[in-house]
């Protein structure tokens, strides 16, 4: 399920995950935990590097505008660290959830490989596992 808009860091679990087996399975167990799938975005690879569109260029003025606000704060760090992932053939996941879900859901994910997983909320990065 791969998407084609650039990826909102706001109320989300951010995973990388190694590959697409990977993603799939902990899809499967996103869904066992009742987490409407319909929601959950994914990048891969290079494309997905593009999609995620680190400067905002391909995304518009108000991305860009986004963007260049995210390098006055951590948020190019970790901008970084996923566009690095996906040139390597990593994949990033985007789980909408509540920050109540945030921890439990991330180690649904852990078995299948994830890190970097990072909770955004209102204000706030949370980082769950190491880069």
């Amino acid at each position: 399920m791969l998407i084609n808009s650039a990826i909102d860091l706001s109320t989300s679990l951010q995973p990388s995950l190694p590959n697409t087996q990977a993603v799939d399975a902990a899809i499967k167990d996103l869904q066992t935990a009742n987490v409407d799938i319909s929601t959950v975005r994914v990048l891969h690879g290079e494309k997905g590097a593009d999609i995620l569109d680190p400067t905002g260029a391909e995304h518009g003025f108000a991305t860009r505008v986004v963007r260049w606000l995210q390098t006055r704060g951590y948020d190019r760090n970790i901008l970084d660290v996923y566009e690095e992932g996906l040139e390597k053939g990593e994949a990033l996941i985007t789980v909408p959830c509540a920050p109540a879900d945030s921890r439990p859901l991330a180690r649904l994910m852990v078995p299948h490989g994830a890190h970097g997983v990072i909770y955004f909320g209102p204000g706030t990065a949370e980082t769950l596992t190491a880069p």
